[in-house]
């Protein structure tokens, strides 16, 4: 097997860890660096990984693991996105109610403006208290969307099941294993670099909503996974 069609596979591979790259820099775009380049570090790491314990367990677990990766993958994806549904039903839900509660504070602002004459500074005062009051339980509302370790090391593992397969038929087609492992560890981790760039992109463009269609990635992902 030549480096063009070990590189092709590499990609191919990556498509699940993109696509999850892409959701996570969409939800998480307040992420720091150490976690948004720890991303495509681990899920390259195990893409190139997975293939190795595949090459070297050989027919061992094969039909073990291969009868039962899509049910994990399943789980774990499917786990993941709904979470991400969930809150994201709920973020959007407070998002309202605290444009709800703007409003009122507005009208009631306006009904004591009417009653009694208020200097423009005291006005101008109490417009600011309120926007900082806003301010402040929004960046309360995103600090609760917060990216783990423990959740990029379930995403990698989960994203790279199917390249334990791959790593079998390395082994009957008598491939060079170590070379091939890096070419698909560099190949995911560059991919799944972009891809979060790219999500972070559409999540600034699509606000409180990226979580929900985060989300639904995920969660079809997992079902995908099943056929």
């Amino acid at each position: 097997m030549g480096l063009i069609e070990i590189i092709l596979i590499g990609i191919g591979l990556s498509m699940d860890a993109v696509a999850v790259s892409m959701t996570n820099g969409m939800v998480y775009k307040d992420a720091g660096k150490a976690k948004t380049y720890a991303m495509p570090i681990l899920f390259g790491l195990f893409q190139g990984l997975m293939p190795l314990i595949g090459y070297f367990a050989g027919g061992l677990f094969a039909d073990v693991i291969s009868q039962y990766a899509s049910i994990l993958v399943f789980i774990i994806l499917g786990f993941i996105g709904g979470k991400m549904l969930k809150d994201g039903i709920e973020h959007i839900k407070e998002e309202k109610e605290q444009a709800k509660e703007k409003q009122e504070q507005k009208q009631e602002q306006k009904q004591e403006q009417k009653n009694t004459l208020v200097d423009e500074t005291m006005v101008d005062e109490v417009t600011t208290q309120e926007e900082v009051a806003i301010t402040v339980e929004v960046q309360e509302t995103e600090e609760k969307k917060e990216l783990t370790y423990k959740m990029l090391f379930i995403q990698a593992i989960a994203t790279s099941i199917d390249a334990f397969a791959v790593g079998i038929g390395f082994s009957a087609m008598q491939v060079d294993i170590l070379p091939a492992a890096g070419i698909i560890t560099f190949t995911t981790a560059i991919c799944s670099l972009l891809a979060i760039f790219i999500g972070k992109k559409f999540g600034d463009l699509l606000g409180s909503k990226s979580e929900l269609l985060g989300g639904a990635i995920l969660v079809f992902l997992a079902i995908k996974a099943l056929f």
